[in-house]
């Protein structure tokens, strides 16, 4: 994996590619004519690209239930993962919970679905082992009780409840504002902070002329090998196209 480091303050910028591309050896002359010693050599097609650095946008981490913010671990800068618990409203812990997805209702016993599902894999990220089935029956109901027994958090019934978790867009977000403090009032719905993945995507058209073969792209002393030599290649009718590859923690 690809570590990029202070390219936050960069919206642009030139890397190099290069491609190294073997020489074949010529086929044999016939027998009767004279040989001569071949040895393959490499040529290295290295150009200068213009690259675009776009941040990854900013998600809104949600507070489902109202009420008077007793604690938040809130700095910009800092991080926070799944399974965490860095707020507490009225004086009861909320769980940070990563998903592909947001929830968007309470879940109880013989509840099914694909809101099912993305409980249960996050469960299983938090070292759960139940099966991803989209129902909502014993086996996940108990590990979602241990996983809040675990955080310090009243099960309640055992149902799932929205106004329990803070839905995480990634296992660890970087917190980008912090608009709430404690003793502050929140209401259901209000962002009680805003966080960003750390990731980025750097956007780049290789030129049009390019040499069949392997690139490579660097940035500073950091460089990354794309997976099939077509990625850089120019496309059948000369065209040209963008490539991105993805940043992290910027």
């Amino acid at each position: 994996m690809l570590s990029w480091l202070a390219v936050a303050a960069v919206s642009a910028g030139v890397v190099w590619l290069a491609a190294v591309r073997p020489i074949e050896e010529p086929a044999q002359t016939d027998a009767g004519e004279s040989s001569y010693a071949l040895s393959p050599s490499e040529f290295a097609d290295e150009r200068p690209v213009e690259v675009t650095v776009a941040p990854a946008p900013e998600q809104p981490l949600i507070v489902r239930g109202s009420g008077v913010v007793t604690a938040v671990d809130c700095a910009v800068g800092g991080r926070w993962a799944s399974g965490s618990t860095s707020v507490a409203v009225d004086g009861k812990r909320l769980l940070l919970l990563s998903a592909k997805e947001p929830w968007y209702r309470d879940l109880t016993l013989g509840d099914e679905g694909d809101d099912v599902v993305n409980l249960q894999r996050a469960l299983n990220h938090l070292g759960a082992e139940v099966s991803v089935s989209g129902e909502f029956y014993g086996a996940t109901r108990a590990a979602w009780k241990k996983i809040l027994d675990t955080a310090h958090i009243p099960a309640r019934d055992g149902d799932f409840h929205l106004s329990q978790v803070v839905w995480l867009p990634e296992d660890e977000v970087t917190i980008t504002q912090c608009p709430f403090a404690a003793g502050q009032d929140i209401a259901a719905g209000a962002a009680i902070a805003t966080a960003s993945s750390g990731h980025a995507t750097v956007s780049l058209t290789p030129p049009v002329d390019l040499f069949d073969g392997h690139r490579t792209s660097t940035v500073g002393a950091a460089t990354v090998t794309l997976d099939t030599p077509d990625d850089f290649g120019p496309d059948l009718d000369g065209r040209r196209r963008t490539v991105r590859l993805s940043l992290i923690h910027i």
